[in-house]
């Protein structure tokens, strides 16, 4: 084999390893699009776009209603894999005090936008203190976001946003 000829089959070698790099991330990202439950982009887009003001406004926090929970309270939270307990206690703020409200339905959601698929969820019903509690399995370690939204019969409703990191 002459000189020229290995240089040539080094070049061809060194192209066929990139076409072959490119297609199995092609293949990867193809995968991954189709794995998930998020599209990328839906059909009424325009629509959902005109709708969102509408959408905030049905959704937005009730001005005399209040969630708290010490997951909530606390930014840099320190969570364990595995079992873990959360407090609630969801209130009607009045001038003097703060009344709790019982038999609200309180949902508390974890969740990552890299692994929508692995959201972890709870629910719970408050008790005549407005307090109630939810038992939870966290399996994955990382950070992770927390929502947890509150409604009542009344119509009140209050969404807390929190985050945590698992270890």
């Amino acid at each position: 084999m002459t000189h020229g000829n290995k240089n040539l089959l080094k070049w061809f070698g060194g192209a066929a390893a990139l076409f072959s790099t490119l297609l199995i991330a092609l293949a990867f990202k193809f995968y991954y699009a189709l794995s998930t439950n998020e599209p990328v982009m839906t059909e009424n887009y325009y629509e959902v776009g005109l709708n969102y003001d509408e959408y905030r406004a049905r959704h937005a926090n009730s001005p005399d209603r209040l969630l708290s929970g010490t997951v909530l309270q606390d930014e840099d939270a320190r969570l364990n894999r595995g079992a873990n307990e959360f407090n609630f206690v969801y209130q009607k703020k009045d001038n003097r005090e703060n009344a709790p409200l019982s038999g609200a339905k309180i949902n508390l959601r974890f969740t990552r936008p890299a692994t929508v698929n692995q959201d972890i969820e709870g629910n719970c019903v408050t008790d005549q203190t407005g307090s109630c509690r939810i038992a939870l399995q966290i399996g994955g370690m990382g950070y992770w976001q927390i929502i947890a939204t509150a409604e009542d019969a009344e119509g009140g409703r209050y969404t807390a946003r929190s985050g945590a990191m698992v270890y």
